[in-house]
């Protein structure tokens, strides 16, 4: 199945932008860029933003702004072979398809087009005391034509298929990047910070928090090509959807606490996760789904200045070493993957690591 392909591309972009202060309570930003791509043509983006203090101690902000993201040279290029398991247990050899690919292109895959999005904001700074600062902001991002992942197209529909128009035996299952839906996420983000001087250093207190909900519209339909070969064919279906959605928490915290004076740096990371919800499709109607448990990783670091250019560290991300829920007997792969790949703290557990840094 040797498909190659040269993918030159040249970018042209410039950018401006200009700051104003209208007295001492109100600013703006605004900023402009235009890029042009040699396989995209060129788009003029451009963001505005506001910031007004109603008081020494409060502000609200907001901004507007439009981005344009064409596809990247592996998303339109790249291929690869890789070997999974059905819902029998059964070995199951199958293939990242180039949208370029005569066999992709004989399935319903066209040429991707460019991602553009706007994005809203809205919140409010706060600096209360010489201490203690906060900040809260409303967004939303609308994304037209997002580029992901097609379903896996699997089954002897496709192996015969292939075979027939193209010679080629013992293909299993394809897919290829598609321009899948327009998308919504709205969300919140929080931080807050606390600076205080403990013995000869400086103390940092951080809390971050922000909740993120993406939906779908404009779904893509399914091509006539693959229709044509089963019924029951999806191109973008509920496993690629769950993955743009649901796949990863909604809800993100952290408490980070730091320390440092002349000599020593100490760091330390508290990070919970929420929960997530994992929905698979292995063909024939069969959708196992699994909600995975909020989880908490907890990440140190200490730090020694031995020279003004050598200092050496020891820490640890996961230092708790905790794992994610197993995933249950529907999706585990009869006990291959216990554990899901998209879990945000891994499944490796504790990682130890020492570094020598020298500055010049």
């Amino acid at each position: 199945m040797a498909w190659k392909a040269d993918l030159p591309r040249e970018v042209f972009s410039a950018y401006s932008s200009l700051s104003s202060t209208f007295g001492e309570k109100f600013s703006t930003d605004i900023a402009a860029r235009y890029e042009h791509y040699q396989d995209f043509g060129g788009e003029l983006t451009g963001k505005i933003g506001a910031r007004y203090a109603f008081a020494p101690a409060f502000a609200l902000r907001g901004s507007v702004s439009n981005n344009f993201h064409a596809p990247s040279l592996s998303q339109i290029g790249f291929e690869s072979t890789s070997t999974g398991y059905t819902a029998d247990g059964q070995l199951v050899q199958g293939r990242l398809l180039s949208v370029n690919n005569p066999i992709a292109r004989a399935l319903g895959a066209t040429d991707l087009k460019p991602e553009k999005s706007i994005n809203t904001s809205l919140g409010f700074t706060s600096q209360i005391g010489s201490h203690f600062d906060l900040s809260l902001d409303l967004f939303q991002i609308d994304i037209d034509d997002r580029i992901a992942l097609s379903e896996s197209i699997r089954g002897d529909a496709l192996t015969d298929f292939v075979q027939q128009q193209f010679g080629i035996g013992g293909l299993e299952s394809a897919h290829y990047f598609v321009n899948a839906a327009d998308t919504r996420t709205r969300g919140a983000e929080f931080v807050g910070n606390w600076r205080q001087s403990l013995g000869d250093g400086e103390l940092l207190l951080t809390g971050t928090w922000s909740y993120a909900k993406t939906e779908l519209k404009n779904v893509l339909a399914t091509p006539a090509q693959l229709l044509a070969l089963d019924p029951d064919y999806v191109l973008f279906g509920v496993e690629e959807s769950n993955t743009l959605t649901d796949a990863a928490p909604r809800t993100r915290a952290q408490f980070a606490a730091s320390w440092s004076n002349d000599r020593w740096s100490l760091n330390s990371r508290l990070n919970r996760y929420g929960s997530a919800r994992r929905v698979f499709d292995f063909g024939g109607g069969y959708t196992p789904a699994q909600t995975y448990g909020a989880e908490w990783q907890l990440d140190a670091e200490v730090e020694v200045r031995l020279t003004a250019q050598w200092s050496a560290a020891i820490g640890a991300q996961n230092l708790a070493d905790n794992y994610v829920d197993r995933s249950n007997a529907d999706i585990h792969y009869f006990g291959n993957l216990p554990y899901d790949v998209l879990s945000p703290i891994g499944s490796n557990g504790a990682y130890w690591y020492g570094r020598v840094r020298y500055t010049f």
